[in-house]
């Protein structure tokens, strides 16, 4: 009974460790990293958010009409549009 108590400790012990030690590091290479992904596109996510402002006013930024896709996407520059 203590071997399968103490068997049972040391491997969740284990695991959590694992999940933390993935956990570290996602945030380093998403958040630390200088050339990470978020701060590549982080000028085409804002261009992205004032073209959302500008085709949603009527809805108070929450949806776009589906007549209004094809002016969206054509209002953004070469990757996105």
């Amino acid at each position: 009974m203590v071997y399968w108590l103490c068997f049972i400790l040391v491997a969740q012990f284990i695991m959590l460790n694992l999940f933390i030690l993935v956990v570290l590091e996602e945030f380093e290479t998403y958040y630390v990293n200088p050339i990470n992904p978020i701060n590549t596109f982080k000028e085409d996510v804002e261009r992205f958010k004032s073209a959302w402002k500008t085709f949603s006013l009527r809805y108070e930024g929450l949806k776009i009409r589906e007549n209004t896709l094809i002016p969206f996407f054509s209002s953004f520059k070469e990757p996105l549009g």
